[in-house]
C-alpha cells in the first residue's frame, strides 16, 4: 500500500509536536474546509427544492456531489495514514488516545457525508421514478403548480371585474356627456332669450326717452289757457307708451 501524502514522515515523532507540523492536522483542516463548502452547497440545494428552482436543484446537486467526492478522497487518505501509524506505533510514537481521536473525526465526518448523500440519492430516485408526492421536489413542485394555477385564476377574475367596472364607467361617462350637451343647448337658448329681452328693453327705453322729450317740449310751449288740453294730450301719450311697452 502506498503511503498517503498526509502520513507523518518516518522518524518524526508526533506526540508533543505542534499541530501545524503534523500532516494529519493539515489534512483535517482541509477536510473541514471542504465540509463547510459541502454544507453550504447542500443548503442551497435545499432552498432550490423548496422554491422549485429546477436549474438550482441541478447545479447545487452537482456542486454538492463534487464536494462529497473530494471529502471522501481526503478521508480515504487520512484513513490509510491512520492504519499505517497504527501498525507501526513505535516508529511514529503516537498513543491510543490520539489514534482514537483521529478515528472519531473520520467516523463523524463520514456519517455527515452519508446523510447528505442519502438525501440527494432519495430525491433523485423519486424524481426519476415519477412518484408524485413521494419526494420533496415532487411535493413542492405540485404545490407550486397549484399556487400558480390559483394565482392565474385570481388574475383572470380581477381582469373580468375590471372589464365590468370599465364598462360601467364608460356608460357613466356617456351619460355625463349627454347631460353636458343638454346643459349647453339650454344655456345657448337662454342667451338668445336674454339678448331679445335686452333688445326690447333698449327699444322701450328709447321710446320712453322720446315721449319724455315730447312732453317737455309741450310744457315749454303750452300757455296757461291751454294747460288742461296739454295735460290731457300728455296723459294720452303716456298711456299709449305704457300700452306699447306692455305689448312687447
Amino acid at each position: 500500500m502506498a503511503v498517503p501524502s498526509y502520513a507523518p514522515s518516518f522518524g518524526s515523532p508526533a506526540v508533543g509536536a505542534p499541530a501545524q507540523r503534523d500532516p494529519f492536522y493539515r489534512a483535517k483542516a482541509e477536510i473541514q474546509d471542504t465540509l463547510k463548502k459541502l454544507e453550504e452547497s447542500f443548503e442551497r440545494w435545499e432552498v432550490a427544492i423548496r422554491t422549485s428552482d429546477t436549474i438550482g436543484i441541478v447545479t447545487q446537486a452537482d456542486a454538492t456531489n463534487n464536494n462529497v467526492a473530494e471529502i471522501e478522497e481526503l478521508l480515504l487518505d487520512v484513513e490509510e495514514t491512520i492504519q499505517i501509524v497504527e501498525q507501526d506505533r513505535a516508529r511514529f510514537n503516537i498513543d491510543d488516545v490520539e489514534i482514537n481521536s483521529r478515528k472519531n473525526f473520520v467516523t463523524s465526518t463520514k456519517k455527515r457525508v452519508d446523510v447528505i448523500k442519502n438525501e440527494l440519492r432519495k430525491d433523485s430516485e423519486n424524481r426519476k421514478k415519477g412518484k408524485k408526492g413521494k419526494g420533496r421536489y415532487d411535493d413542492i413542485s405540485k404545490a407550486n403548480d397549484e399556487f400558480i394555477e390559483g394565482e392565474a385564476q385570481a388574475q383572470d377574475q380581477i381582469y373580468a371585474d375590471q372589464e365590468i367596472h370599465l364598462d360601467a364607467l364608460q356608460h357613466t361617462v356617456g351619460q355625463l356627456g349627454e347631460v353636458s350637451n343638454a346643459m349647453r343647448i339650454e344655456l345657448e337658448e337662454q342667451n338668445v332669450m336674454l339678448d331679445e329681452i335686452n333688445q326690447e328693453a333698449d327699444e322701450t327705453d328709447g321710446m320712453l326717452k322720446g315721449a319724455n322729450k315730447q312732453i317737455t317740449e309741450l310744457l315749454k310751449h303750452a300757455s296757461k289757457s291751454g294747460l288742461t288740453w296739454a295735460m290731457v294730450i300728455l296723459g294720452a301719450i303716456l298711456l299709449l307708451v305704457i300700452f306699447m311697452a306692455l305689448s312687447f
